[in-house]
Order: structure tokens, then sequence, then C-alpha cells
């Protein structure tokens, strides 16, 4: 993964507390950037090159910033989550999920 930092760096903005992806995205609005020829998130790669290990978990944000790939705004979380949920960053700061829509107290999310 080291191979693409430079690559992926120059795709990359500060803006604020946050850096922000400037490259392509997928049709859902979520940065893409190629890896061994395959489409892969931006989240995932700036994970990947901070130290974070890759499985099947999503890459969320924070800071509610959808644009965000700061590997210390990043973190991996078995359920998705995003703006869309009312309070989400107080609720994550708190280290709880969302499940279908309603606060999970008995789970942490991993950082």
């Amino acid at each position: 993964m080291e191979q693409y930092r430079e690559e992926f760096e120059r795709q990359c903005k500060p803006q604020g507390d946050c850096v922000v992806w400037t490259g392509a995205k997928f049709s859902s609005g979520g940065g893409k950037f190629r890896v061994d020829g395959r489409y892969t998130s931006a989240r995932r790669v700036a994970w990947a090159l901070s130290g974070g290990i890759l499985s099947d978990r999503y890459i969320q944000t924070t800071c509610g910033n959808p644009d965000c790939v700061h590997p210390d705004h990043l973190f991996s979380t078995d359920t998705q989550c995003g703006p869309e949920y009312e309070d989400y960053s107080e609720r994550l700061a708190m280290g709880q999920r969302m499940i279908d829509g309603e606060m999970d107290e008995d789970v942490k999310v991993d950082r």
C-alpha cells in the first residue's frame, strides 16, 4: 500500500481540521482510489496508509465530513453510519454505534 502514498496525498487537501479528498468519486459521492487496478474507498486507503487493518468493516469519520480522509478522524466499525443519523458524531465520541437507526449502548466501535 505504501507505493500509493504519494499519488494518494496529491489528491488530498487540508480544510480546517480535516483533510478532504479532491480526487475521483463513486456515483454515490464517496471518494475512490485505484489500487492494483481496482477502485476502493479513499477512506479505506487512508486507513491502510495510517497503519489500520483492512477487513470487511466500514471506515467512517468522527467529524461528519463525508470527504474527510484525515487518519485521526477515521475509525473502523461493523455498521454503517453517517450524517443521516442525528447526532451520530456525539454517539461515536462516546463509543456507541447505530443499529437500524437506534443507538446500541452495549456495542463499542473500534479505534
